[in-house]
């Protein structure tokens, strides 16, 4: 049954290689990515309690969107943000 993954494939890989590689770039990503953010809620944590009214402002700015809008709007709006970026309609595939 996992006999497939032992093959050859018509670049000279294996498939269990190419899962290795997925899952390697899957791990390294999870990991940068919890990196980014610990330190931004870092810094924002820190901007929270500082003195100062205007970085206070900016801070509490940052976790009231990111508190008040859902996941799914955040996704959506980003892809169809890059999508203008690269200069293709957001309606078209």
């Amino acid at each position: 049954m996992f006999a497939v993954l032992f093959e050859q494939t018509a670049d000279g890989q294996r498939y269990i290689d190419w899962l290795l590689s997925g899952l390697g770039w899957t791990l390294a990503l999870a990991f940068f990515g919890w990196w980014i953010a610990f330190a931004i809620g870092i810094v924002v944590g820190i901007g929270r309690t500082v003195q100062n009214r205007a970085i206070a402002a900016l801070a509490r700015l940052y976790v009231e969107i990111f508190r008040t809008s859902p996941s799914w709007r955040r996704c959506f709006s980003g892809t169809s943000s890059c999508r203008r970026l690269v200069g293709r309609r957001s309606d078209t595939p």
